[in-house]
């Protein structure tokens, strides 16, 4: 499988550089992967090139969770996601790589400070080592989704990092597996299906 790995943020906005910060760290391993700084629509050739079958976006992100959480977010929630702050709306630029990619999976991780200023929050640098672990294991079944509406419990209540479970709800949750298209899953847990 052809993986790919998108990295986008500011690094001069300390939290909101995780994204570039995983994209260097998973250099050098079986994932093809860039840091595209703050404007994720200039590598759309080269994602058009590779054709990967795994396109990952992976950002600082507003979700209403402990700072440091990871979770998988769907399409439709995309606007919680940092990116879309940087340049293009970060549908706008998925759409330009839609096409050659088989399947896309946006990570956000919540930020704990975004203010001017270099190097990342202890609570983000921990999450940048959990999700480059689960990237390279390839479990990205790991890191929960986020519900619809976000992540509404209270910090106290909700254990933090990688694998902190998702909360439970009585609706059901979606989560992207395919570009422009959601799967209907279980709340908390995702389904990967290829095309």
């Amino acid at each position: 499988m052809k993986r790919m790995l998108l990295g986008v943020g500011n690094v001069l906005s300390h939290d909101d550089g995780i994204g570039p910060t995983v994209a260097r760290r998973l250099g050098g391993t079986e994932w093809t992967a860039v840091d595209c700084g703050t404007a994720l629509e200039n590598v759309g050739g080269l994602v058009s090139r590779e054709a990967p079958d795994l396109l990952v976006v992976v950002d600082a992100a507003r979700m209403g969770t402990p700072p440091g959480t990871a979770r998988r977010i769907p399409l439709e929630q995309q606007s919680r996601m940092l990116g879309t702050t940087h340049g293009l709306p970060l549908a706008v630029a998925l759409s330009f790589v839609a096409h050659a990619a088989g399947r896309i999976e946006l990570i956000g991780v919540e930020p704990e400070d975004v203010s001017w200023g270099e190097g990342l929050s202890a609570a983000t640098a921990e999450a940048v080592e959990r999700l480059i672990l689960t990237l390279k294991q390839g479990c990205l079944e790991q890191i929960p989704c986020l519900p619809e509406g976000g992540d509404v419990r209270q910090e106290e209540d909700v254990p933090t990092g990688l694998n902190a479970p998702a909360p439970e709800r009585s609706t059901r949750s979606y989560c992207c597996s395919a570009p422009h298209r959601a799967v209907e899953t279980p709340a908390g847990g995702c389904t990967q299906r290829e095309e």
